[in-house]
């Protein structure tokens, strides 16, 4: 349980239904510009800010600020703890460094200069005379994932395997024998050594798989890799392999090199694409076989004239033997062959390494008994529903961890799919640039952080129900997760049982669920739930945490002399990054105090 007993100042509503339901849709509306004429502004002239001094480094604005990353320990190594902690404040800063990394990557792929258009045209059979419209990128994109996907299973594959044989003498039971998917993760947390920090869209494909925990857990211990739950990302590593500046990610040579000799693939992936095409642009090849009568074939990744690739939702093949290869005939084989696996004496299906354990128990006994006469073959059981019927209602639970993924994956769940779906996330967290925000480690974060904590407490005073996050308690979630091993032994000790992390949930769903999830929060901790996270709402949270005013404090006059200096300290912060992303001089932070301390001024006729 979180040690955190600091409470988030609270504002009292006339109607907290009411008020929940405007805060929902504030993020819809579109924001107004920092400084625009308006009823107070029309008198009032917008500030200009100064350039900083070179030769003073405490003039020069730097967001976010170095010693943010030194609030609190970024490792999350260690032994885990009777009493588990939420993530620091340190931690969620560096995720939020990441996440603008990823954007960056897609962004700067996607900018599509000659290089990457000339090589990806012809690869993918595209007339060189047609532009590139949105279909285009789009396609281009999921074609990227994908191939990130082949590369981080080969860099997983030799991860795992160094875990499993640096920790095999951790995962032993008292008896001495293996430690198994009821008994938890390893009780001692490892951060991934940063010789072994893959390159960003390899890192990005972990980051997002490990944002599925429930499917994570199950299948570190399917593929024989339980010591994967019990190792961290590595923060320190990743601060220092980001410039803030900049953005970008930099690989240690150690770790280019590690990734080089264990993969055999370039860490640079456009690099490796144009390695392996030698003469003509040509793409990987995906390879799966009939499950009637095993033949081998290679398919494209995305459609290539007449024929669909694997990405194309429609795909098919038609096998020589005449079986109609598609998406669910490959997940049915893949279920069968679990089944099989189970009725020679395997430890299970998917699905049944996870928590709840007694149901995963009582699901490959059902197995075991309906099929012990006769194996389901193609012909027999030739769709998942139909494999699953033995089980009834349950199969509803089993059915998730068969849906279509990577053939060259070994992971239960698309992989490309759920870094789509990342990028839902990452957007808005780029929308709201938190990382460059004034009032970051001051306020948005040390809030989130006991929002996250007082949200957790939810699950276990309304088991059963759906609990929906803010953007911000999101934020605080996903950092969890990535470190498996402490957020499992949370969930148990805050919860009372392991908490999945469903983001393929529908928009109906989220939407009752987080109207619900803020009642139940007003009612817990007479606090907000939603609200705005603008750059000023924010600001002016930091002027709530600070307690009651006197009464000459909430004067009009008082009051619009606040609301303008958080107008002026978000234009300042903005013109900053402006400058950052356009590579000018920065404003200087004395220009700052000083058109704080002038004051407003009137505009010049």
């Amino acid at each position: 349980m979180s040690q955190i007993k600091a409470k988030l100042s609270t504002k009292k509503q006339s109607s907290p239904l009411s008020q929940l339901r405007k805060l929902a849709s504030s993020a819809k509306k579109k924001k107004k510009p920092t400084w625009s004429p308006g009823t107070d502004d029309e008198e009032i002239s917008p500030p200009e800010f100064p350039l900083a001094n070179p030769n003073d480094l405490q003039d020069i604005p730097i967001a976010p600020r170095p010693a943010v990353f030194a609030l609190a320990s970024l490792s999350t190594a260690g032994e885990l703890a009777a009493e588990e902690h939420v993530p620091t404040v340190s931690q969620a800063v560096t995720h939020l460094a990441l996440l603008e990394v990823f954007w960056n990557y897609r962004e700067r792929f996607l900018a599509l200069d000659d290089d990457v258009k000339a090589f990806f045209g012809v690869a993918l059979g595209w007339p060189a005379e047609k532009p590139w419209d949105e279909e285009h990128t789009e396609m281009l994109w999921k074609l990227v994932v994908e191939i990130a996907v082949g590369r981080f299973e080969a860099w997983w594959k030799i991860v795992g395997r160094e875990m499993e044989a640096a920790k095999w003498d951790e995962q032993k039971t008292a008896n001495g024998s293996r430690w198994g998917p009821g008994d938890g993760p390893s009780k001692t947390v490892t951060e991934l050594p940063s010789e072994m920090l893959p390159p960003v869209e390899v890192l990005m494909v972990w980051h997002s798989f490990m944002l599925n925990p429930k499917c994570y857990y199950d299948d570190c211990f399917a593929l024989g890799v339980p010591s994967m739950l019990s190792v961290a990302f590595p923060w320190e590593a990743i601060k220092n392999a980001i410039d803030l500046s900049t953005l970008s990610y930099t690989l240690p040579s150690e770790a280019e090199e590690f990734f080089k000799v264990s993969t055999s693939q370039n860490p640079d992936l456009f690099s490796q694409l144009k390695d392996a095409s030698v003469s003509t642009p040509r793409l990987p090849l995906l390879e799966i076989s009939c499950p009637a009568c095993e033949s081998e074939h290679e398919i494209q990744i995305t459609p290539s004239g007449t024929q669909t690739g694997w990405l194309d939702p429609a795909f098919r093949l038609s096998c020589s033997c005449g079986f109609l290869i598609n998406h669910d005939a490959l997940c049915a084989e893949r279920l069968r062959q679990d089944i099989k696996q189970v009725l020679s004496g395997g430890p299970g299906i998917r699905g049944t390494f996870s928590p709840p354990f007694t149901q995963g128990t009582t699901v490959n006994t059902q197995l075991k008994q309906y099929y012990v006469t006769t194996a389901p073959t193609v012909q027999s059981h030739p769709t998942v529903t139909s494999l699953l019927l033995p089980l009834g209602k349950t199969a509803n639970a089993i059915t998730p961890f068969y849906l279509p993924a990577s053939p060259q994956s070994s992971s239960c769940i698309s992989l490309t799919a759920a870094v789509l779906r990342q990028g839902t996330f990452i957007d808005k967290m780029h929308h709201f640039l938190w990382l460059r925000s004034p009032t970051l480690s001051a306020g948005t974060l040390p809030r989130a952080q006991i929002k996250y904590s007082n949200f957790f407490a939810l699950f276990k005073m309304f088991p059963g129900e759906t609990m929906v996050p803010t953007l911000d308690v999101d934020l605080f979630w996903h950092s969890h997760q990535l470190t498996p091993a402490r957020y499992y032994t949370y969930c148990f000790l805050a919860a009372g049982r392991f908490i999945d992390h469903d983001d393929k949930l529908p928009t109906g769903i989220l939407d009752d669920g987080f109207e619900r999830t803020g009642q139940r929060y007003w009612n817990a901790f007479s606090s907000e739930y939603g609200g705005c996270l603008c750059w000023a709402c924010e600001l002016e949270w930091d002027e709530e945490d600070l307690g009651q005013r006197g009464w000459w404090d909430n004067r009009r006059g008082a009051k619009r002399r606040r609301e303008w200096e958080r107008r002026v300290t978000v234009a300042f912060w903005r013109e900053v990054e402006k400058r950052r992303r356009d590579g000018g001089a920065p404003v200087g932070l004395s220009g700052l105090q000083k058109v704080l301390k002038d004051g407003q001024k009137p505009k010049k006729k």
